[in-house]
């Protein structure tokens, strides 16, 4: 009985607005509303920030009635960033989050969450959960196997798989990075958004036994596009932080990183890596001719 009071009182307590951008996708956001609909926590909001130019996801909507008084729907222009940030001025709740809209909650992430920051220090602003591919198993992110705290010069986690506390709602994200920015650097918005909240000592917390799944599409295919994007996304990061003796490392590791795939015979790998390292040499080279 004990159990279920505090359990309560959490669920009136902690409220989630999750801010879900979206463009050319409809059946992928049906599968990820399914995934919140099995949620053991119900005290959320769904900030739908829709970029595209038909109707698709009102009609999308119909199919939710049971979700009606918890999204909101947005219309945008393109730019994931852009969007994130036009999210961001109608939150209402303590939690926030960023969700793929090809992304799949498990049924217990935002209970897991809410557990955790109902007794987070005030250090403590970010959370992130695990990732992989529901249906490979396969990861586009390295991550440990045991529970460990992170901070600014040790992040963790990806956009779709953090949580962060409603008290760093002003902090937006650099609209110049990030998918459809209309700039080279097409990714690392995240990476420079985590790190920018963790200023002033702050910390998050990893746990590896909580998932949200996503597509590992790079280990499939060669996409050199989505490699170049990548590439310039981080050179835009490092540019930004970090020291020139930090942005020539990272070339000499991406340089290692095909050497090795080469000698081990993951053609695949190698040429994801080397489209990831023109991308980020022209990324380093558009920072410094038009960044001031």
């Amino acid at each position: 009985m004990e159990k279920i009071k505090v359990s309560i009182m959490l669920e009136l307590k902690l409220k989630f607005s999750l801010i879900l951008c979206t463009i050319g996708r409809d059946k992928d956001v049906e599968i990820f509303l399914d995934s919140i609909v099995e949620q053991t926590y119900s005290n959320f909001e769904i900030i739908i920030v829709d970029q595209n130019l038909d109707q698709r996801i009102d009609l999308l909507l119909e199919k939710f009635p049971q979700l009606s008084e918890k999204i909101r729907l947005i219309k945008s222009e393109k730019g994931l960033s852009r969007a994130r940030n036009v999210g961001l001025q109608y939150i209402d709740g303590d939690i926030i989050a960023f969700p793929d809209d090809d992304c799949i909650y498990t049924p217990n992430v935002l209970q897991r969450v809410a557990d955790f920051f109902s007794k987070s220090s005030e250090k403590q602003v970010a959370y992130s959960t695990n990732t992989c591919d529901k249906k490979t198993g396969y990861s586009l992110i390295k991550s440990p196997t045991s529970a460990v705290d992170f901070d600014k010069n040790n992040l963790m986690g990806c956009s779709f798989t953090l949580f962060f506390k409603a008290s760093l709602k002003s902090l937006k994200f650099d609209e110049r990075m990030g998918v459809g920015s209309g700039f080279i650097w097409g990714s690392a918005e995240e990476n420079d958004y985590l790190y920018r909240a963790l200023d002033s000592n702050l910390q998050g917390r990893f746990e590896p036994d909580v998932y949200v799944y996503h597509p590992a599409k790079e280990q499939d295919s060669v996409d050199f596009q989505r490699a170049y994007y990548y590439g310039a996304g981080l050179a835009a990061f490092r540019c930004k932080h970090f020291s020139k003796l930090r942005a020539f490392k990272s070339t000499l590791l991406l340089c290692y990183e095909i050497a090795l795939s080469v000698v081990t015979f993951k053609f695949k790998k190698a040429a994801f890596k080397g489209g990831y390292l023109l991308g980020y040499l022209m990324g380093l080279l558009a920072w410094k001719l038009t960044i001031r």
